[in-house]
């Protein structure tokens, strides 16, 4: 179904913008 694969993009999206902004926090 789309549902399920449109929640998982977001997911994953939204751990990448987790570790990006880790990675800022570290980096400043």
């Amino acid at each position: 179904m789309i549902v399920p694969t449109v929640m998982i993009k977001r997911y994953q999206y939204g751990r990448f913008i987790r570790i990006l902004w880790i990675i800022l926090f570290f980096g400043t």
